[in-house]
């Protein structure tokens, strides 16, 4: 299986720390990895190229740099993936549009944080391209909620789009992380 993720930036922290760690954990699967950045950021990339993750950078140097979207277009046009994974807003509404254009079926978005931290516009256009998805993913039910809320279109059947995945933490990891910083 062949996975895109497709995300903003990879500052430490968060959704790309979230991949990285996605990403160790299933080094044993059938499962080869392509992640693609749009913008900002790009700290943790020898990160990702060292855990055998090829590293596609678009460069743009603003939100809706012309010239990023057109290489994003023709990359997506030309290569193929059995998921194409989107993380935060911006990268949803450019990974649905660019992966329906270039024939990818199976389309899944991640959604980490709540739509009233999102720029208006941001969060417009992720909105209105949801539809795109083949499923939502939550990374809490107060997310899910927050963005689904109780509208009665929810309730007409988008819930089945919609499912939460709480955020993994590798407890090994984590306790050795303690054990150190505990002089005790």
């Amino acid at each position: 299986m062949h996975i895109c993720f497709l995300i903003n930036q990879i500052a430490p922290g968060g959704a790309p720390t979230l991949l990285l760690d996605i990403i160790r954990h299933t080094e044993n699967l059938d499962i080869s990895y392509t992640l693609c950045v749009i913008e900002g950021d790009r700290s943790l990339i020898n990160e990702f190229e060292n855990a055998d993750v090829e590293v596609v950078d678009f460069q743009a140097t603003f939100k809706f740099d012309p010239r990023a979207l057109y290489r994003m277009f023709r990359f997506f046009r030309r290569r193929q993936f059995d998921i194409l994974h989107a993380h935060l807003p911006y990268s949803q509404t450019l990974g649905r549009v660019f992966g329906r254009l270039g024939s990818h079926h199976t389309m899944v978005s991640t959604q980490h944080n709540v739509p009233d931290n999102y720029n208006p516009v941001t969060r417009t256009l992720e909105r209105l391209t949801r539809r795109l998805d083949t499923r939502t993913v939550a990374v809490s039910e107060g997310v899910e909620q927050a963005f689904t809320g109780d509208s009665a279109r929810y309730r007409r059947g988008q819930q089945r789009q919609w499912c939460t995945i709480y955020n993994g933490i590798d407890v090994e990891s984590f306790r050795q992380k303690v054990t150190v910083a505990d002089p005790h």
